[in-house]
């Protein structure tokens, strides 16, 4: 399936009326320092072999894991060494329970849309959950399945809802139709972080959808 151009950026002109929604998104352990060898009897002339150093290691959990290792000792190969892993942002799939929910709601106010996704895995499984779920609820599907973009600009949200723009249509846009407020609607309900704009490339009567990249990436 050939790519679209990066025109989503481009061209869009923002609302500035709907608000994207936010998403309300210590650990410490010590792990016991290693058990002391038992010492060997000693012969005469004989050289006692060296104690090993007790290790620590220190986790604390704020967001990421922050593990401290130290070791004592002149030969000590660690000291002081901190090693941040940052956890993957949580998946955006659909559960059945949310598409139960919601599909209802678009059945209500069915309309013409478009679905675009970035390329990225995360992306793109959220594009065809919202595909199957706007499909499931009888609306006109433009595209065979969800639009593969090159990736361009960098939205702070999950998903950006397009409408038509008249040429040179500035101000608040006033959303109406039922079509768009259910879309809205059931983008508040899945918790997904969303913002609204303008575009002139979005033909009369239909609503473009674009899934970006996980905001937490």
């Amino acid at each position: 399936m050939p790519l679209k151009p990066p025109t989503v950026a481009a061209n869009e002109k923002s609302l500035g009326t709907a608000e994207p929604i936010e998403i309300s998104p210590k650990q410490k352990t010590t792990a016991a320092p290693s058990a002391a060898r038992p010492q060997s009897s000693k012969k005469a002339g004989a050289v006692a072999p060296p104690k090993p150093s007790p290790g620590s290691i220190q986790q604390s959990n704020s967001g990421g894991i922050n593990v401290q290792q130290g070791t004592t000792g002149d030969y000590s190969p660690i000291i002081n060494s901190p090693i941040t892993i940052n956890p993957q942002p949580s998946s955006r799939r659909l559960t059945q329970e949310k598409r139960d929910e919601v599909t209802p709601l678009l059945a209500q106010s069915p309309g013409k849309i478009i679905v675009w996704t970035y390329t990225d895995n995360d992306s793109m499984l959220l594009a065809k959950d919202l595909y199957d779920l706007l499909k499931a609820a009888k609306w006109e599907m433009q595209d065979a399945n969800p639009e593969p973009i090159i990736p361009g600009a960098v939205y702070p949200d999950d998903v950006v809802v397009f409408v038509h723009a008249e040429p040179n249509e500035k101000g608040a846009l006033n959303i109406t139709d039922p079509p768009t407020i259910s879309v809205i609607n059931t983008l508040r309900r899945l918790n997904l972080k969303f913002d609204a704009s303008r575009s002139e490339k979005v033909p009369t009567g239909v609503i473009k959808i674009v899934v970006a990249p996980h905001p937490q990436s």
